[in-house]
């Protein structure tokens, strides 16, 4: 047998890996791929879904695009006639989700791509938080929040400092994200607030002396202002509880004084006595 004459006939495909694609909603993206000959494919299919279900969202061929499989995504999408990639113009966070493409006909092509739409994070909050004493401190406590969203990170940073003080996130995509921030007396320095997703960032810049009136300084001014009021306060009180006591004491021995007279008067005069005794008969 002669070996030669076996002709074996190979499909070529290409498979290309996940491809991960950030947009922002209101904005577009494009998909892009890459098929040597598209001349050769009898045609390109779109799928949009998840790893279980997909549907038809778009088909090129060598006549025709047809790019209205779904009312959703209607006036939204565009087919290049020339590569076959996808543009996705207006987006959504609805539009997130897989995105599969296949080549029909010729060399066989299948990639696919996870699209991310995120909306615009909101600009953070920063308000004073009680500090949960009755006399002033040095510290200034504040918290930041911002409204959650997808890949949302809330963070402390302090001025001229790359690294943060703190940060946090949540999965819960429906609720608030909220961060303290304790300054330590140092009023001098400038922190910033920044909500961030993978689009963009909004940022914050606070002074702590803004929202916590007085400087350290003041403070242990203040501090020291209310133990020398307290002070006045005790000793006023202290003298006029002194001077009650000695009011009292005088009109105590006034009274003494006067009825000691009116018995000496009584004794010392001689006629007094007679008369008492007539006035008793």
């Amino acid at each position: 047998m002669d070996l030669y004459k076996f002709k074996f006939n190979f499909i070529h495909v290409l498979v290309c890996g996940d491809q991960t694609v950030r947009g922002n909603v209101g904005g577009s993206v494009t998909l892009r791929i890459h098929i040597t000959d598209i001349e050769r494919a009898y045609r390109v299919e779109w799928d949009f879904g998840n790893e279980t279900h997909s549907e038809r969202i778009a088909e090129l061929s060598k006549w025709e695009s047809k790019i209205d499989f779904l009312e959703k995504f209607r006036g939204r999408l565009q087919l290049d006639r020339v590569t076959g990639s996808l543009t996705i113009t207006d987006l959504d966070v609805n539009d997130s989700g897989l995105y599969q493409v296949r080549a029909v006909g010729g060399d066989k092509f299948h990639s696919r791509f996870i699209l991310n739409v995120y909306g615009p994070v909101s600009k953070p909050e920063v308000r004073k938080t009680p500090a949960g004493r009755a006399l002033v401190t040095q510290n200034c406590s504040l918290l930041c929040s911002v409204q959650n969203g997808r890949e949302v990170t809330l963070s402390w940073y302090r001025e001229g400092e790359e690294k943060p003080l703190s940060n946090t996130s949540s999965l819960n995509l429906n609720s608030t994200l909220t961060l303290p921030l304790e300054t330590d007396g140092q009023y001098n320095n400038t922190y910033s607030c920044v909500a961030s997703n993978p689009v963009s960032v909004q940022t914050t810049r606070v002074k702590p002396e803004t929202y916590c009136p007085g400087s350290d300084a003041e403070a242990r001014f203040r501090n020291r202002a209310w133990v020398l009021v307290s002070c006045a306060l005790l000793l006023c009180l202290t003298l006029m509880t002194a001077l009650f006591i000695l009011m009292c004491k005088k009109r105590r021995d006034e009274r003494q004084s006067e009825g000691k007279k009116e018995h000496r008067l009584e004794h010392s005069d001689p006629q007094l006595q007679p008369q008492q005794n007539d006035d008793t008969r």
